[in-house]
């Protein structure tokens, strides 16, 4: 996988807030008081990025479950 260059800034800076203590709705508040992405951001948008494995590197290509 390769990081998309475009995007790749928007999904650190997210997790470098998150990791500073930063709540999903304050996240997605400075990213929409800042029109990040030019779109709009909702906490569970946050959410589901920072809990989605291939941005958090947990993804594993092949794997089975029972």
């Amino acid at each position: 996988m390769v990081p998309d260059i475009i995007t790749k800034h928007i999904v650190e800076r997210m997790y470098q807030l998150y990791f500073e203590g930063n709540s999903y709705q304050t996240i997605a508040n400075i990213f929409n008081a800042e029109n990040v992405g030019n779109k709009k951001w909702r906490d569970n948008t946050i959410l589901e990025m920072i809990e989605n494995p291939i941005y958090k590197g947990d993804y594993l290509h092949g794997k089975r479950n029972k």
